[in-house]
């Protein structure tokens, strides 16, 4: 079906995609196999039995049981495998779904040590506990020769062995009670070769020791064996002619050979102090010119086959003259001084020589100093061109001896002391001074003086690479130079004195000043504003920091050569108002700081000014106005109360308006136009202000009256009114004409009084 669907173009892909559905086929039930759930297997524990015991006898048969605790959901005994460990190696593995058993048969002293048992099935693993199992006795080893019967030199092969024991051995082979040999073995026997160099009975045996994790077990000793050892017929002999008592030069000859009937083909040896002089065959003679260093103890020695023996004899040689001894006086000498070398032989055999048959050389480097004739001594002035190896020859009866060395190095008197001093000299603080000589052989004693008193005790160098070192406290500046050294090797006549100390001395800052510039007291806004910082002691660079309480890092920080430098804040305001110090420091590391100074930023002159004008027209501003509330509120209080007409013969039902405009006849009437009959108000007010609240009280028995206030501003035409200032108020006093009488007959005259404001007009208000 699926490969009708495939496009014609891949029909050729038809075959390999059905082989593809197939296999796939036959995967399937086999992952649907493998998805099944696993059994449940749970090891809850493993425990481990020894059988009989823990600690058995060797021989005894040992079973090691491995029960494991399983719980198993399957219904039926789950298989699982065991495994056995002894000291952590495997030694037994075994499947089972009961109890697993180790059986050890006869167990040996090797079957010794720590078991333990895993048990593992289903992905799961768990171990018992390490049980020890401890075997004693260990079989007694036997001894076995392969000749009891030898002679001299001829091998012995011996065999030691335990067939019932097991593990790693170390077999241990004894003559009489002393090791001969030792043979490690991984099997339960060894042996070995024995070569025998003496005659007689010999008794031999063994044991053996087992290996075990940790520690060892040693066997017992197994019988003894004995081996007879018969000595051979040859043996060696050494002649010494002409005697083993000889003087330096006399002719001495050694001779070793084998006495016996096969001397002809056995090698002989003669040697002294392990060094080989000379071999032959059967015999061998070693001849020499003897001299005090050949005495000793020959030896001569015969080989045959393993068998080796050994003769010897001692020879004394006594000196002719003895080795010479090159001595120098004085022991020590400083350039120009006079010194000696002498060569000489304690002891000379006068039976052969007199002393002047000893002649001696001097030797520089190895070349010869003295030529011709020389009796032993070599008489020089110190220089440094003779500073050399020194050695003395003796020579008698064509023997040469040679003395001992002696180095020659004349000794350099010192050179003027140098002084130096490590870090910086700080005024008041510990210097080390060092002295020290480019020049001068050791030991040097050096003194620090100061003013030409010591201060120190005396410092002496003994080593190339020490120095002298003196630790001093200057107080002021100028005492660094007061100091010199002093330098001896030789005495007083090799003293130097050093020059004085020159170095540059720091002197510790002393507590800064700080000055701030313009200093009238407050600082006024828009003044340059200076921090200037001030040492009166301190040497140069000295490093000034200015800070602002309230602040941790400095505002400004510099390095100065002088002793006293300026910070401008810049132009003052009210910002800068607060607490500044300033910290000086130089290369002492001691910080000073200055006590704090205050700026008070005042206002600059101007702005006061201006503050103060600005106060004075607000003061003047809110007077005036007061004072016009004032007048106005008390010129509407008046006319309410004293702007009034009154008839001469009122009537109730009567009343009269008089009204005022620019046109009015009383605003250009003249001052001399009054009626004498006319009345002022004031006048009338004054004289009867005390029936002002009786005309109140009668005012509706009164004919009504209108009142007019008229306000109107300075007249143009300055001929018909006076310039006035300010506000004025303009009383008129009016008087009806004789005109008006017939027209008013019920009055006999009216007064109005009108207010007149010129500055400020306001609208008419009719009362």
């Amino acid at each position: 079906m699926w490969a009708a669907q495939l496009p014609p173009l891949r029909m050729g892909l038809q075959p390999l995609l059905l082989l593809l559905l197939l296999a796939t086929s036959l995967v399937s039930p086999t992952r649907v196999q493998d998805a099944e759930p696993r059994p449940v297997f749970l090891i809850d524990s493993v425990k481990l039995k020894v059988l009989p015991g823990h600690n058995v006898g060797s021989g005894t048969n040992v079973t090691l049981q491995c029960v494991p605790k399983i719980t198993s959901g399957t219904g039926k005994a789950p298989s699982y495998q065991s495994i056995f460990y002894r000291d952590g190696d495997l030694v037994f593995t075994q499947n089972s779904t009961t109890a697993s058993l180790l059986h050890i048969p006869g167990a040996r002293v090797a079957n010794s040590g720590s078991y333990s048992c895993v048990v593992s099935g289903y992905g799961m693993r768990k171990e018992s506990k390490s049980e020890t199992l401890s075997v004693t006795g260990l079989q007694t080893p036997v001894l076995i020769l392969n000749k009891s019967f030898v002679t001299e030199g001829e091998e012995v092969t011996v065999s030691c062995s335990a067939p019932e024991e097991l593990g790693k051995f170390f077999f241990y082979f004894y003559e009489e009670s002393k090791e001969v040999t030792k043979v490690q073995a991984s099997t339960n026997w060894a042996k070995a070769p024995l070569i025998f160099s003496s005659q007689g009975n010999k008794s031999l045996h063994c044991d053996y020791v087992v290996v075990l994790h940790p520690g060892s077990m040693r066997s017992n000793q197994s019988k003894t064996v004995n081996v007879f050892v018969q000595e051979l017929s040859i043996r060696p002999s050494i002649e010494i002619q002409p005697s083993t008592n000889v003087i330096e030069g006399d002719i001495l000859n050694i001779t070793c050979k084998v006495i016996g009937s096969l001397y002809e083909s056995v090698n002989v040896y003669v040697s002294k102090d392990n060094k080989l002089l000379q071999t032959g065959l059967g015999r061998s003679v070693f001849s020499k010119k003897m001299l005090s260093d050949d005495s000793g103890t020959y030896e001569c020695k015969l080989q045959m086959g393993n068998l080796l023996k050994t003769v010897n004899s001692s020879v004394v040689v006594s000196e002719l003259f003895s080795k010479p001894v090159l001595t120098m006086h004085p022991k020590e000498v400083f350039e120009k001084e006079p010194f000696s070398l002498a060569c000489n032989s304690l002891n000379i055999s006068t039976l052969r020589i007199q002393e002047n048959n000893v002649k001696y050389s001097i030797f520089k480097n190895g070349k010869i100093l003295t030529l011709g004739t020389f009796h032993g001594k070599y008489n020089r002035r110190a220089d440094t061109s003779l500073n050399g190896n020194y050695t003395c020859y003796a020579v008698a009866h064509m023997i040469r001896k040679t003395s001992n060395t002696i180095v020659f190095k004349a000794k350099v008197l010192v050179s003027k002391p140098l002084m130096k001093v490590s870090g910086n000299v700080i005024v008041g603080k510990n210097l080390s001074i060092q002295c020290h000589c480019e020049n001068g052989s050791l030991p040097i004693s050096y003194t620090l003086l100061n003013k030409k008193v010591p201060v120190h005790p005396v410092m002496t160098v003994w080593q190339p690479n020490d120095t002298a070192l003196f630790n001093v406290t200057i107080r002021r500046k100028e005492d660094i130079k007061n100091f010199t050294c002093e330098a001896e090797n030789n005495g007083y006549s090799s003293k130097k004195e050093s020059d004085v100390l020159n170095v540059t001395v720091i002197e510790p800052v002393s507590k800064p000043n700080l000055l701030i510039m313009p200093y009238l007291g407050d600082v006024t806004e828009g003044e340059d504003l200076y921090l200037q910082c001030t040492v009166k002691d301190g040497s140069p660079p000295i490093t000034f920091e200015w800070y602002r309480d309230g602040l941790d890092q400095p505002l400004y920080s510099t390095k100065s050569k002088g002793r006293s430098e300026s910070y401008r804040l810049g132009r003052a305001t009210s910002n800068h108002s607060s607490s500044y110090h300033c910290k000086a420091d130089n290369q002492a590391k001691e910080e000073m700081l200055s006590k704090a100074g205050t700026i008070n930023v005042r206002l600059a002159r101007w702005k006061k000014i201006l503050i103060g004008v600005f106060c004075i027209v607000l003061l003047v501003s809110l007077i005036g106005f007061g004072c016009y509330r004032y007048r106005v509120k008390r010129g509407k209080r008046e006319s309410a109360t004293e702007l009034s007409v009154k008839p001469s013969s009122p009537k109730s039902e009567d009343s009269l308006t008089v009204s005022l405009a620019h046109s009015t006849e009383v605003y250009n009437a003249d001052k001399d136009s009054g009626d004498a009959r006319g009345r002022s108000v004031w006048s009338e007010r004054e004289s009867h202000s005390d029936n002002d609240e009786q005309s109140s009280e009668e005012a509706p028995k009164e004919p009504d009256v209108e009142y007019t206030e008229v306000v109107h501003p300075q007249p143009a035409d300055s001929s018909r009114a006076p310039v006035r200032k300010g506000t004025d108020t303009v009383y008129t006093e009016l008087q009806n004409s004789p005109q008006d009488v017939t027209d008013h007959s019920g009055y006999q005259g009216s007064v109005e009084y009108a207010q007149l404001n010129h500055d400020l007009p306001e609208p008419v208000e009719a009362v």
